[in-house]
């Protein structure tokens, strides 16, 4: 399955150089082939979207533009695989509604292209909605036309933005990306209290006891020792609360869920341990 990858493109005018060759590396990297442009107006970068059109027509990709002035984030199509939005001040407020339009089971790449300092980017998006799966990368450009490129994310949407640096991209040299895994660089959740629900199966959950002296509930068995080893890896807490009617979870008349399936479904808990 092809991802969504959106670039967000920084400007300080609208006749900014369009990054031509950086976007075609990254097309090539996620596989892209369908590819949507978001500006604020398409005056003055006429030249740069024909050669972009140009370079992927070649491979019967396909390119279209739309204004922010006058499209919506969710009155796009599914089937694209690479946004590319120029930002700039007037541009974070649609930048934001995009955030707020992406699916959660379906979470697409996006890639950040700007001249300012991470700090200032972090500033600007401080009130994204982001998660702690997001494919969400700053690409940095620098004097010398070589770019950094960090991922960002949040732990929990009230944190502050986390940022770690991934590589670099050059013109003659292309993307130079770290191979560690996403959930390797990502395993320190800093203390994020995590809310999770099970139902006693041995061996998985031997064990559901309600401890009167916490007023929380302890358990045994596989399950229980798998979380614990986590926490002590990944840096997390978590509380367990099994669900009131006692049910894995069961698809009622009305479409409604019950048993652990609500729980989930209503994000009273953040997962649950299933058969």
């Amino acid at each position: 399955m092809w991802y969504v990858l959106s670039l967000l493109l920084f400007a300080s005018t609208a006749q900014a150089v369009f990054p031509t060759k950086f976007i075609w590396d990254f097309t090539q990297y996620y596989f892209s082939k369908s590819i949507v442009l978001h500006v604020k107006t398409t005056n003055g970068i006429e030249n740069d979207l024909f050669a972009l059109f140009k370079e992927f027509n070649a491979g019967k990709e396909y390119v279209s533009v739309l204004s922010s002035l006058n499209s919506k984030c969710n009155t796009l199509k599914e089937n694209v695989d690479l946004h590319v939005v120029f930002l700039d001040e007037q541009m974070v407020e649609h930048t934001l509604n995009c955030f707020m339009h992406r699916q959660r089971y379906d979470k697409e790449p996006w890639i950040l292209y700007t001249k300012l300092a991470i700090e200032d980017v972090t500033r600007l998006l401080e009130k994204a909605r982001l998660d702690l799966d997001d494919e969400i990368y700053l690409a940095i450009e620098d004097q010398n036309m070589m770019v950094d490129i960090w991922e960002i994310y949040k732990i929990q949407n009230e944190a502050m933005i986390e940022s770690i640096n991934l590589g670099h991209w050059g013109e003659g040299q292309g993307l130079d990306l770290t191979q560690v895994h996403k959930w390797y660089r990502r395993r320190n959740l800093k203390g994020h209290h995590f809310m999770t629900t099970s139902l006693v199966e041995t061996p998985f959950t031997s064990k559901i006891e309600l401890n009167p002296m916490t007023g929380k509930y302890e358990i045994e068995g596989s399950f229980a020792d798998l979380m614990h080893s986590l926490r002590d890896i990944m840096n997390f807490t978590y509380t367990l609360e099994p669900p009131a009617d006692n049910n894995w979870g069961g698809q009622q008349a009305d479409g409604s869920w019950n048993g652990m399936m609500n729980l989930v479904q209503k994000e009273l808990v953040d997962f649950g341990k299933t058969l």
